[in-house]
């Protein structure tokens, strides 16, 4: 009885200690408003130049839909037009 006693006392012991040495979350650190504005300005001039740079710009579309470039000869643009609704294109244009 007195080592079922000891043992549960070492045992709530130790787990308050483990409690109070827990680390505390942190959180992700504060990017200053010049960083933010840095950031939000590379990010245009990524969107404008291309990822790879000198493209064309990526057209601003509405959250939830997709702009897919295609790049054909003009003998196969009515091919890929049809091709492309078939699949379930909304809007198809020629840039």
């Amino acid at each position: 009885m007195r080592t079922l006693l000891m043992a549960s006392l070492l045992t709530l012991s130790a787990l308050a200690l483990a409690q109070q040495q827990a680390p505390q979350p942190q959180s992700p650190p504060q990017q200053s408003a010049e960083e933010q504005a840095k950031q939000k300005e590379l990010q245009e001039r990524i969107r404008v130049e291309g990822a790879a740079g000198g493209t064309a710009p990526v057209p601003e579309v509405e959250p939830g839909v997709i702009c897919l470039r295609v790049r054909c000869t003009s003998e196969q643009e009515d091919g890929a037009g049809r091709q492309l609704q078939q699949t379930g294109a909304v809007n198809v244009k020629k840039l």
